[in-house]
């Protein structure tokens, strides 16, 4: 019995070596990464990004529509995220990020706990000082950051999405201006069908999905 309980210590202790080492190697990463709960954007042990922002909570509770007064007389708890920053804090957090091929730019998504299918499309451009981000889209069912140009010149991502028909739209890294938008119509019930994204195929040609046919389209 002795002999196996100090095999049974031995055994413990090299665990707890080896989770104690892997521990060491994921905070001392140096990629850019989301916190363990999503509400912070790392590079390193370096804060790029918090959920608590200024820009973010202003941006949501005077641009987005879900915090409209038709919006929240129907949701008390939204109504609370709106009008409340620490209960937005609490309920916001970010979805995913996509660092651009020179690391210069992060794409994100913002989502809310208490509305899981919708969100908001942003880019943090990394070579200004202390930048702010910049929100893209309003708070909206399949809005989604889809991915930078082979260069990071561009970057094109998913929204105006209306009952699962989406909108394609490619901007310019620098400037932040739209450049091109595919299957996009000036009222969203317009929309008869889904444009999904397949791939870049340069800088200044994608690939897309449409009505079961895959489309090439230049960018001008």
């Amino acid at each position: 019995m002795k002999k196996y309980f100090v095999i049974i210590c031995m055994v413990l202790a090299i665990l707890s070596i080896l989770i104690g080492s892997l521990f060491l190697l994921r905070s001392d990463r140096d990629d850019v990464h989301l916190s363990q709960n999503s509400t912070k954007i790392y590079k390193g042990r370096e804060e790029l990004l918090s959920i608590d922002n200024g820009v973010i909570y202003n941006f949501f509770a005077s641009e987005v529509i879900r915090c409209q007064d038709y919006f929240l007389s129907h949701s008390p708890m939204q109504l609370e995220i709106c009008q409340n920053e620490n209960s937005f804090q609490e309920y916001a957090r970010f979805r995913e990020i996509i660092v651009s091929p020179d690391q210069k730019l992060i794409g994100f998504e913002i989502q809310s706990d208490l509305l899981e299918s919708d969100s908001v499309v942003g880019v943090l451009d990394l070579s200004l000082q202390n930048p702010d981000p910049v929100l893209l889209t309003n708070y909206y069912l399949g809005n989604e950051f889809l991915a930078f140009s082979p260069t990071g010149k561009y970057f094109i991502y998913q929204g105006e999405c209306w009952e699962g028909n989406c909108g394609l739209y490619i901007y310019d890294s620098n400037t932040f201006e739209e450049v091109s938008a595919i299957n996009h119509f000036e009222y969203q019930d317009m929309r008869q069908s889904n444009a999904e994204f397949v791939r870049w195929i340069s800088d200044s040609e994608i690939e897309y999905l449409q009505d079961g046919e895959v489309t090439q389209q230049g960018i001008y």
